[in-house]
């Protein structure tokens, strides 16, 4: 794990393919259990063998805020009501593709398999194992009532790539930053609604148009 230790150096990880970045506050209890698990992962054979497909830096705003502008505009709202207390920022080519705060850690299995999705490290299998199937059975769109389908692999990696370079906008105009793992596609093919970390989310303004 690489510390960033000035604008100029985190301007220069923002050039990097794939990477995660690791926010932290020394102060925050949820901080400090976000990286000691990293570092645990870091004990691992694929980082001991320098097999790692992406570099994971750590950047403590406190010590040079300077980054803090940089943090404000791409990663997080740092006026939310509770205060921001660190997180995970995942980039591709300096484009943010998904983030997690420190306070919602999902441990470490997860961060593993969310990692490898938001990054790109590995193809994504077909999503037909994403949803339950007695669920889709009763799955419908919530405007039209229409029914549902899974959407393809190919349909899912174009969305994701239309989300890596900030192109793409769900019903209710907002640019979407974070990947999908699968979508649901109506059955006039005009909308997709997300899948996220195995759930469907069927309301109408995250739909994500197809045609148009």
């Amino acid at each position: 794990m690489k510390q960033i230790n000035s604008s100029a150096e985190l301007k220069a990880v923002l050039k990097a393919d794939k990477v995660l970045l690791f926010v932290h506050f020394e102060w925050s209890s949820s901080s400090r259990y976000v990286l000691w698990n990293l570092e645990e992962w870091e004990k691992e054979s694929d980082w001991a063998n320098g097999e790692s497909a992406f570099e994971i830096y750590w950047l403590e705003p406190d010590e040079h805020p300077d980054t803090w502008k940089w943090i404000g505009e791409n990663a997080v709202n740092l006026d939310q009501e509770n205060g921001y207390t660190g997180g995970l920022v995942w980039l591709r080519n300096g484009a943010v593709v998904g983030t997690v705060e420190n306070q919602e850690f999902p441990g470490l299995r997860e961060l593993k398999r969310l990692t490898k999705l938001r990054l790109g490290i590995e193809e994504r299998a077909g999503q037909s194992s994403v949803v339950d199937p007695e669920l889709l059975r009763i799955l419908c769109c919530p405007e039209t009532y229409q029914d549902i389908k899974v959407a393809e692999a190919a349909v899912i990696e174009k969305i994701n790539q239309q989300i890596f370079t900030g192109a793409l906008r769900n019903r209710r105009g907002q640019v979407i930053r974070e990947v999908i793992e699968g979508g649901l596609v109506r059955a006039d093919g005009r909308y997709l609604y997300p899948i996220r970390h195995n759930i469907p989310i069927m309301l109408v303004d995250e739909a994500i148009p197809l045609i148009g």
